[in-house]
């Protein structure tokens, strides 16, 4: 258990699925307003998209941003997908503008050379493409030699005519590859939750096999429940946007009446819920970093496989069974 690093919870911050305003006359994101006002609650970490960045929807003076103890800069994947998160409320009239690799490594030499690299540890993710795992692994390095003193999140991306996870990854890699931190994206995991929960833990077994000691990273993967189920079958670090969306503590929307002030604009009250969801993640993170101290993960994992030979369960009956959290 000694191995094992407290686990991470990224609230993430994108244009995509969000509301866009006037601002000094240009177009920016809700969020470029959101984090220069939740800046003395991002002291921890956050993520942002480099995509974001380039097109001015979010600060382009990087000293704009809340100094964080760690600061993860996303390749602006998912920015460009035609696909939308479950939870995201605006999902029409989003123009998707030109994005590729030159672009990011743009962003990131920026960030990398700025003095907010002084302040925050900075963490890369790898550009997403769906190619072989030995390109992959190439760009991957690419970027560890081009940015030294920062974590690069290695984003393993399934090729485009492979389905399974786990068997791209027991096929591919043989031995530890020198990296510290690995993602997937949630969808990527599998088609139902439970498809996703025993992909992870063949997974981290196997890493475990190798003695391949690796944070997880899920890609998506912050709605509180399903982060716990996450954790619990191996992975440790976790972003997403659902914290904008939903009020984590009764599970409410930001338009749950109950919540909302008629004397505050809607970007107000969606700050004052993000100022929940914030306390809310702490708290989790907490308990997660309890359970690590005091229990054996690989029985974790293996009490969670065998309940998951169930497959009509619910997520609190899994919950449930499983206890400690």
């Amino acid at each position: 258990m000694s191995n094992y690093q407290i686990p991470k919870l990224i609230p993430a911050f994108s244009s995509k699925g969000n509301v866009f305003l006037n601002f000094n006359d240009k177009i920016i994101s809700d969020n470029y307003i959101l984090i220069n006002k939740l800046e003395k609650y991002l002291f921890n970490t956050y993520l942002i998209s480099a995509y974001d960045i380039y097109y001015g929807f979010m600060p382009d003076n990087l000293m704009d941003f809340p100094l964080a103890n760690t600061i993860m800069i996303d390749s602006g994947g998912y920015e460009i997908l035609n696909s939308y998160d479950i939870c995201e409320n605006y999902k029409y009239n989003y123009k998707i503008y030109p994005w590729d690799e030159n672009k990011m490594l743009e962003i990131y030499k920026k960030i990398y050379n700025n003095e907010i690299s002084q302040f925050s540890q900075l963490i890369f993710s790898t550009y997403d493409i769906n190619t072989n795992l030995t390109e992959q692994i190439s760009k991957a390095c690419i970027l560890k030699q081009m940015f030294p003193n920062s974590i690069i999140d290695f984003l393993i991306k399934l090729p485009n005519n492979i389905y399974s996870l786990s068997d791209f990854i027991i096929n591919s890699i043989s031995e530890p590859l020198n990296f510290r931190l690995i993602g997937f994206t949630e969808k990527e995991l599998g088609l139902t939750l439970r498809e996703k929960l025993l992909t992870l833990i063949k997974i981290k077994n196997y890493f475990e096999q190798m003695n391949w000691i690796v944070d997880i990273h899920i890609f998506g993967g912050l709605e509180p429940n399903i982060l716990i189920l996450y954790f619990l079958a191996g992975a440790t670090v976790f972003d997403g946007l659902s914290w904008q969306k939903v009020r984590y503590s009764e599970n409410s929307t930001l338009h749950n009446p109950k919540y909302y002030m008629i004397n505050q604009s809607e970007i107000d009250n969606k700050f004052w819920m993000l100022v929940d969801n914030l306390n809310q993640l702490e708290l989790i993170e907490n308990k997660l970093e309890k359970y690590l101290k005091n229990n054996d993960m690989k029985n974790t994992r293996n009490k969670l496989m065998n309940i998951l030979k169930n497959e009509n369960l619910f997520i609190e009956q899994i919950l449930e069974q499983m206890g400690g959290l």
